[in-house]
């Protein structure tokens, strides 16, 4: 196994390589040994990073590979700001990397057709959902929530918003702080930061935007993920208006603390979480949701249920369970009739 995406704090390709390793060290103990950059005593060698010294060792080695495919051209729009050269061989040498593993993990299975459009054979792709252990994010008891709100300073009568992730104009951080603006009376928190600095894209219009933000409208900055599941457990609704998301690990934080999920209407989302959470397509669209739950108790705790379900949907064994199948027909290699 082998990562450089922790070496950046606080974004989604490092906590799901995270996640990962927890899942396989904790289900798998006694079926998998997990080699951090092995190479020679490997079964089958996992990158999640396309860094160059992994391209290296993906071409050298004579063992089965699989690229973890964490973004894709199409989707990493709104995401990085940089020159359009740069971009562009940036965007040839991602495709190039995939094009040299013998398999392709997606965490979306709607990945198969981005990469199939880039010429890449679908019978080499396999798809198999991040995954939020449980361990790391829980859903509170009540007298728990109660002392984090104290700690926060909220009352028990605010209703608390959080939406968690990078800084970025992917994120949809305007529509979030448009809505804050017209609810003066509810509170809002975005946990995360700039994690790749002045690359990030919007990095001017967020910077302003964090000098002078909503009275109503807390941003922490970069905070650790036991902060951010403290957050989610102090909040009464999770919103994240991204406009271009595959299978994002803030969703999956926020449902495995069973806080209610509010998203912008997208249609990668209606494939992998069915109708388990709200969603809208404008600023008066948030709004009025968050309105109607703020004045109707039972439909937030149902909400609360259906996030409970989206995490039993991508539980820690079930998901174990799919890693190990397709190790082992990565290992012994796969025929057409048998692809993962």
């Amino acid at each position: 196994m082998r990562s450089l995406a922790t070496s950046v704090k606080a974004q989604g390709v490092g906590s799901a390589y995270e996640e990962m390793i927890h899942l396989l060290a904790e289900y798998g103990k006694d079926e998998i040994e997990i080699l951090r950059h092995g190479l020679t005593r490997s079964d089958v060698i996992h990158f999640h990073t396309l860094d160059p010294v992994s391209f290296l060792r993906m071409k050298l080695t004579r063992k089965p590979t699989i690229a973890s495919v964490h973004f894709v051209p199409d989707t990493m729009k709104g995401s990085l700001r940089l020159p359009k050269p740069i971009q562009r061989l940036f965007d040839g040498y991602t495709l190039f990397f995939y094009r040299s593993a013998d398999y392709l993990h997606i965490v979306h299975p709607d990945t198969a057709d981005i990469l199939e459009k880039y010429g890449i054979d679908k019978k080499r792709v396999f798809f198999i959902p991040n995954v939020v252990s449980g361990k790391g994010f829980t859903r509170k008891n009540p007298a728990e929530r109660a002392e984090i709100r104290r700690r926060y300073g909220y009352r028990n009568s605010d209703f608390v918003v959080i939406g968690s992730g990078q800084l970025q104009t992917r994120k949809g951080i305007d529509t979030f702080a448009q809505v804050a603006r017209k609810m003066p009376d509810t509170k809002f928190v975005w946990a995360g930061g700039f994690s790749f600095g002045a690359l990030s894209d919007g990095y001017p219009e967020l910077k302003s935007l964090l000098k002078n933000p909503p009275d109503n409208l807390v941003f922490t900055g970069i905070v650790m993920r036991e902060e951010v599941c403290d957050l989610l457990n102090a909040a009464d609704l999770f919103f994240l208006p991204s406009y271009n998301e595959q299978f994002s690990m803030s969703i999956l934080e926020a449902a495995a603390t069973g806080t209610p999920v509010l998203l912008r209407d997208l249609p990668s989302y209606r494939t992998v979480y069915a109708e388990r959470y709200l969603c809208g397509s404008t600023v008066n669209d948030f709004v009025g949701i968050i309105r109607e739950l703020q004045g109707d108790r039972e439909r937030l705790k149902h909400m609360t249920r259906l996030s409970g379900e989206i995490s039993e949907m991508y539980s820690g064994q079930r998901t174990y369970e799919m890693w190990k199948a397709a190790y082992a027909r990565c290992a012994g290699g796969v025929s057409e009739e048998a692809s993962i």
